[in-house]
């Protein structure tokens, strides 16, 4: 801490005009490494919702399909951090937007998964995932290798409708 005898400030009065008489350091603030540690549990799962109990398993295909049905998700993919969005029409069409493109694809509930299938991506295969979360998040995961759930994207807001006016009827890729 600066000695205010030595900067000429303690004898101006300017040690109890702005307060340094009751002076305090702040505490010491969290590392680089501890903070991104916290980022990272914080984004893929380590960390349950702040009194809401764990995510919960969604198998029901009319909850699916409830929980998707004219809305907009916001989210992250696991790998790489890359955000997403994502809109699901009420006639099984959907808009998924990445890497600066929106591709048109189908949604539907099966088998207690939400699957999709985009025709520019992955060759039109289909995807499903299981479900968890809360109607103000949901976790999409899939199988691991030792047939446990592993979390390969989550929603970080949802929004009511098509907000973003994301286009249905496109081809290959469309900017964004």
């Amino acid at each position: 801490m600066t000695n205010l005898a030595s900067t000429g400030l303690a004898s101006t009065g300017i040690r109890s005009a702005v307060g340094w008489a009751n002076y305090s350091r702040p505490p010491p603030r969290r590392k680089p490494a501890s903070w991104a540690a916290g980022l990272a549990l914080a984004l893929f799962g380590a960390m349950a919702p702040a009194a809401a109990g764990d995510p919960v398993p969604v198998t029901d295909p009319a909850a699916i399909a409830d929980a998707l049905r004219d809305r907009t998700l916001y989210g992250t993919l696991r790998r790489r951090c890359e955000p997403w969005t994502e809109y699901y029409s009420p006639d099984g069409r959907s808009a998924f937007a990445v890497h600066g493109c929106v591709y048109r694809g189908k949604w539907w509930a099966a088998d207690g998964k939400a699957c999709f299938s985009y025709p520019e991506l992955e060759a039109g295969d289909v995807s499903c995932f299981a479900m968890t979360g809360m109607t103000t998040f949901w976790n999409f995961s899939r199988d691991g290798a030792d047939g446990g759930p592993v979390v390969v994207a989550k929603t970080r807001s949802i929004a009511a409708g098509n907000p973003d006016h994301m286009p249905l009827d496109v081809g290959a890729c469309v900017g964004m």
